[in-house]
């Protein structure tokens, strides 16, 4: 049972019910009554049991964390997602401070001791802690300033009263000032220029820039990817707030109202807190604004919280100017005030990252706006396609070369481009697969702009590392709503748009992505604690089933929104779902032979007008990627 506690992965329970599966208390002879008498009335029965239960407990919450923790730091890993990592606590702090110490040279600035009471006293956000998590296999670190929980002060109240609230933390303080910044966004979107936030607005991007080349013929497409160094760290604070002041706040008062919106998510109904802004010169009546969110939440009750809250213009910049400006930071017992970049962990960092290079972009990256290229930047990842081989060149010439004035720098090892290119001496890297270019997370044709998922991370860690396995309390209804969250996951525009993709590839997007859910699937069942003649096999088959039909109607709201088109048949949907089981299902099929049978007997009375383009789409040669992926 220690074993089993150990290799628990993140976010996962092990209760005691599942510990004493199949343990016997009359096993345990210090519970058996003098004169070995194991039979015994139904409240002595209960009294052993309780016995039991407590003993365990104390095992685990007074012997075996408390061991573990003494001897081991256990935190998760960027590569393995889910999966924990236990390292010996000599090495652990050796690690940091490798990973502190280029970070005392360039970002970090000590506080002496005798400065640090008299500094946060006069603090609104307090200090927060720096938190390491190791980014690959070697021992490489990427800090992380958690702002997440409760803020921290130099000193509390010996004998804290009743009533006293828990500290908010640095994020709940600066969520006011994210949502006036994102208003501020949402009404000046030129701001950002090339900077975009999710895939949905990649494919609009995208879209449009393809919508402009159906009209031309005899061209081709030059891609370029460029990744800043250090993107959060190198920022100059200084410029940032200069943009702030003259490109991003533009009016005195801003009012900050709160709402609910309670929608079904996932096979279940979710509630979750929104805000929305307006300045203070107006005076927007809920209800109003609510017809205008109607159409962005489909199937949802929208309610009032009556909650505002008014900020001026200068509350905002001070609040802003000590969250850039004087962040202080504890590691190793020192503290530090951040005097480089913004920390990498707070609610706004994201958003000021994206406000930074997009005035850069505006600035210092002109040529990209001609209307024969498209530009993209996703944090610190760049990419600019166009049909001007001396443009492209120009835009990686010009982002070695850096931009001082930004503090901006490439990381030239990770620039990649499809035709050939040298830099001062230097070739850049060109791409393997010439027809596919790669950037975060999308494969984009280089002829046609299709995108596929990219499932090539997948390739270096196994499967059952990205999942967390709920085996408490109704484990079979969880892992329904498991199996429609795996099919949502890669549910975006810029994969099932019909009118952007070919049917042929978003077909095929639909086959991969049932591929990578049957991969979870298997998982997901041999992590669930009843195993061989316990499990049920024909429920797992049912749950199955009701994933694949649930597909059609997932992909349909994805689809059918205003801007896209989504014509692809139930048929082929679920003919697609059960065939991608079913390959890879047999790849284990002594441990799948009812679920295996099941989906046999629904293919062979499926019928299908068009079969030839799905016996293409379902060809192991146009999804090779997954014969790599462990599962």
């Amino acid at each position: 049972m220690v074993k089993k506690f150990i290799k628990c992965r993140r976010f996962e329970v092990l209760s005691l019910h599942e510990i004493l599966q199949g343990f016997k208390v009359n096993e345990c002879k210090w519970l058996v009554p003098p004169g070995n008498k194991k039979s015994c009335n139904n409240l002595e029965r209960i009294k052993r049991t309780e016995v039991l239960h407590e003993f365990i407990w104390w095992i685990f919450e007074c012997l075996v964390i408390p061991l573990l923790k003494l001897n081991f730091h256990i935190t998760h890993n960027a590569k393995h997602k889910c999966r924990l990592f236990y390292y010996r606590r000599e090495i652990w702090l050796k690690m940091v401070q490798q990973g502190l110490e280029p970070l005392k040279n360039s970002t970090f600035e000590e506080i002496p001791s005798e400065k640090v009471a008299e500094i946060l006293n006069g603090k609104t956000l307090g200090y927060s802690k720096v938190v390491f998590i190791p980014k690959d296999d070697e021992g490489n670190l990427r800090p992380i300033v958690n702002m997440k929980c409760p803020m921290h002060k130099t000193s509390y109240p010996s004998k804290p009263h009743k009533d006293l609230k828990r500290p908010q933390s640095i994020n709940s303080i600066l969520n006011t000032v994210y949502q006036i910044l994102n208003h501020e966004k949402e009404q000046n979107p030129s701001l950002l220029n090339g900077s975009v936030f999710s895939y949905n607005e990649v494919h609009e991007r995208l879209k449009q820039f393809k919508q402009f080349l159906a009209d031309k013929k005899d061209f081709n497409l030059y891609f370029a990817k460029v990744d800043v160094k250090c993107c959060f760290d190198s920022i100059d604070q200084d410029k940032l707030m200069e943009i702030i002041r003259a490109n991003v706040l533009a009016k005195t008062q801003y009012v900050v109202n709160r709402y609910d919106a309670v929608h079904p998510k996932g096979g279940s109904v979710r509630k979750s807190h929104k805000h929305y802004v307006h300045y203070g010169e107006d005076f927007i009546l809920f209800p109003k604004y609510a017809d205008e969110l109607a159409q962005k939440y489909k199937n949802a009750i929208l309610i009032e919280n009556v909650k505002e809250t008014y900020k001026d213009l200068e509350d905002v910049l001070e609040l802003l100017e000590e969250h850039i400006r004087q962040n202080i930071i504890k590691a190793e017992d020192k503290y530090y005030t951040q005097k480089v970049g913004i920390p990498q962990g707070s609610i706004l960092s994201s958003l000021l990252c994206s406000i930074y290079y997009g005035v850069m972009e505006q600035s210092e990256l002109q040529f990209v706006k001609d209307v024969n290229g498209v530009m993209l930047h996703l944090l610190d990842d760049f990419l600019y396609i166009s049909t001007s081989e001396t443009n492209v060149t120009k835009f990686i010439t010009v982002m070695h070369r850096g931009h001082p004035e930004y503090r901006c720098i490439v990381n030239d090892k990770k620039s990649m481009v499809n035709f050939d290119l040298e830099i001062s001496g230097e070739k850049i890297k060109k791409i393997n697969n010439p027809g596919e270019f790669p950037w975060c997370g999308l494969l984009i044709n280089t002829h046609t702009l299709n995108v596929k998922a990219d499932y090539s991370r997948y390739v270096f860690s196994h499967i059952s590392d990205t999942l967390t396995i709920k085996t408490t309390r109704n484990p079979g209804e969880f892992l329904k709503q498991k199996m429609i969250e795996f099919m949502t996951t890669k549910c975006h525009w810029i994969f099932y748009d019909t009118s952007f993709n070919t049917r042929g590839v978003t077909l095929l997007n639909i086959y991969q992505n049932f591929l990578m859910i049957a991969m979870k699937f298997h998982n997901y069942i041999k992590g669930m604690p009843r195993q061989g003649s316990q499990r049920n096999e024909k429920f797992e088959a049912e749950v199955v089933h009701n994933t694949i039909k649930s597909a059609y109607c997932v992909l349909c709201k994805t689809g059918n929104q205003s801007n896209c088109t989504f014509n692809i048949l139930k048929e082929e949907i679920i003919w697609l779902g059960i065939y991608a089981f079913l390959q890879i299902l047999k790849k284990k099929q002594n441990y799948h032979q009812g679920v295996i049978t099941y989906l046999e007997n629904n293919l062979e009375g499926f019928h299908l007008k068009n079969r030839k383009l799905l016996n293409t789409i379902v060809d192991w040669n146009s999804s090779s990627v997954f014969k790599r992926i462990k599962f």
